[in-house]
């Protein structure tokens, strides 16, 4: 069972979640003792709060996990309110449940990727989807938004 592929992905999640990688930064970095008050302050109107981004985060990183354990063959995510709740909504829920909710998803990929081989990766979801596009996909959405958190953060705390 060849896994390469697989320990390669989980090595970038580990790096941008909690590890030192090359671009300096990791969402533990930005987020550790950001306040709640500026977790979910908004830049200007209608730009995302941290709290906003995370909580996206968190709904692609379950639908994701969804996909892998029950095959799925799409993403309902793309017109759902879950997709991005708003800052309102999510202030029920808090930032430390945020945070936690975030640590979870975390935990649930990195032991469901521990169980993958890099086989796995190259069966296809859908017709011209394989799990690889999926697994590459939300490590680039991490990336991603973890640069827009960085912005975010600058723009609040100034």
């Amino acid at each position: 069972m060849e896994n390469l592929l697989i320990r390669d992905y989980l090595r970038q999640l580990r790096l941008i979640y909690e590890g030192n990688p090359w671009i300096d930064e990791s969402f533990a970095k930005k987020l550790n003792g950001l306040s709640e008050e500026d977790a979910f302050r908004q830049p200007a109107p209608g730009v995302h709060s941290v709290a906003e981004v995370l909580s996206h985060l968190i709904e692609w990183r379950r639908e994701l996990i969804e996909r892998f354990t029950t095959g799925r063959p799409a993403f309902p995510l793309f017109d759902s309110e879950k997709n991005w709740y708003s800052n309102e909504a999510l202030r029920t829920r808090g930032w430390q449940q945020l945070r936690e909710d975030f640590a979870d998803t975390q935990h649930r990929l990195t032991k469901l990727w521990e169980g993958l081989d890099d086989d796995f990766l190259n069966k296809s979801y859908q017709d011209e989807y394989p799990y690889h596009y999926m697994v590459e996909g939300i490590v680039h959405h991490d990336l991603y938004h973890l640069g827009q958190i960085g912005l975010i953060i600058k723009m609040v705390t100034r």
